[in-house]
């Protein structure tokens, strides 16, 4: 029996794919961790350092700032930052451990002391971070018959929640279907 149940989990191993942190099933995206998994298909362990991840992403996103801003102008108001002066920061920042709300801290205050490169702008001070904002701004939460009830604000369509979640549902029809199903590669 235990023959059968390593069989069919190898396989079902390698024909799913090894996206995001699929290969470390539970252990959450946190930047400052660093794992090992076994992947069945390539018969070898591999060792991941989630904070030089989040290092090459950070370089992506520099890119497309820097390039939008070459062909935009009028939203520069500095002078370009090198990616060599603010890499070590990030990368750091990364790599701090803490709850979510010291490390969203962490940032904030680096961003308040210009550590970036660049001098801190009044609406940039104390910068914080409510998950729930957008949630409130759109619906409203009522309590009938002891059951919250949510209903749509007048807004709602414009909403920064509704617009997140088109994109996110954008985004996802564009991985499965566009990406990596003329790939053969079928998820939910």
């Amino acid at each position: 029996m235990r023959i059968f149940t390593s069989f069919f989990r190898d396989i079902a191993e390698s024909l799913i794919p090894q996206i995001g942190h699929a290969e470390v099933a539970t252990l959450p995206d946190e930047p400052y961790r660093e794992w090992t998994f076994y992947h069945v298909y390539q018969k070898r362990s591999i060792h991941r350092k989630n904070w030089l991840i989040c290092q090459d992403a950070s370089r992506a996103i520099y890119k497309e700032i820097k390039n939008f801003l070459v062909k935009n102008p009028e939203y520069r108001d500095e002078k370009p930052i090198l990616w060599g002066n603010t890499k070590s920061v990030i990368t750091n920042l990364f790599r701090q451990k803490g709850s979510l709300e010291e490390r969203c801290g962490n940032w904030a205050e680096k961003i308040n002391l210009s550590g970036f490169d660049f001098p801190c702008q009044p609406v940039e001070k104390d910068l914080s971070y409510d998950d729930r904002e957008w949630f409130r701004a759109s619906v409203e939460v009522k309590t009938v018959d002891e059951k919250e009830k949510y209903y749509r604000k007048g807004d709602f369509h414009l909403s920064d929640w509704k617009h997140f979640h088109d994109a996110a549902a954008s985004h996802r029809f564009y991985v499965l279907q566009e990406s990596l199903s003329p790939q053969g590669i079928i998820c939910g």
